[in-house]
């Protein structure tokens, strides 16, 4: 519930409240996540209801919360996430479509930062850490790549934005198919496997 001054004026927002309230006392368990915009009081919420004050919690904390929120919900409920590689993430975009063929991991390489190792993503093991697709080096060492879900934000030196997902890798990506004449460099993030954004 996004608690503000324009939730309390609305009469479907009162509805959707007690239906949301009715449920989790049915349910006997968390189900709300109020998300506090402003100081208004609204009729049903008491002062002791824990909330999220987005004037003073970061925009990609909240965005994790919900998202936790929801990943739970759906583990709960038989809802499962799939693995969703790089060069799914090109199709999508229709990245190298005007070179051929698709662009696919077989095309991609990189180096694992612990072992250096040098090689192709499509080498690499894949794995699901709850919604974020992980590419682990072929030696067991640690990530390379990770795919993050549906929605993540990239801040600055963590990731590339393509689309829906964000790729985040620690060492250079070389892309270079039979068609082209130099290789396609994705940059490394430096920050590329950490999971909260560090306080500015």
């Amino acid at each position: 519930m996004l608690l503000s001054e324009s939730y309390a004026k609305k009469q479907w927002t009162s509805h959707e409240r007690k239906a949301a309230q009715a449920r989790a006392f049915t349910e006997n368990r968390e189900y709300i996540l109020p998300l506090r915009l402003d100081d208004t009081k609204i009729d049903g919420i008491l002062d002791t209801t824990g909330y999220i004050d987005y004037r003073k919690v970061h925009l990609e904390k909240v965005i994790d919360l919900i998202v936790k929120k929801i990943y739970q919900y759906n583990r709960d409920n038989g809802i499962t996430y799939e693995i969703v590689k790089v060069e799914d993430v090109f199709q999508k975009q229709a990245i190298g479509v005007n070179r051929g063929r698709p662009i696919t991991d077989k095309d991609m390489t990189t180096e694992c930062p612990a072992c250096g190792t040098m090689q192709l993503l499509s080498e690499a093991s894949l794995s699901l850490d709850e919604d974020d697709t992980i590419y682990t080096c072929k030696n067991g060492c640690q990530p390379i790549v990770v795919v993050s879900r549906p929605g993540l934000v990239a801040w600055p030196g963590r990731g590339y934005r393509l689309g829906e997902h964000a790729i985040r890798n620690t060492r250079n990506i070389y892309v270079k198919t039979e068609n082209m004449r130099v290789p396609m460099i994705i940059n490394a993030s430096k920050a590329a496997l950490m999971k909260l954004r560090p306080s500015s």
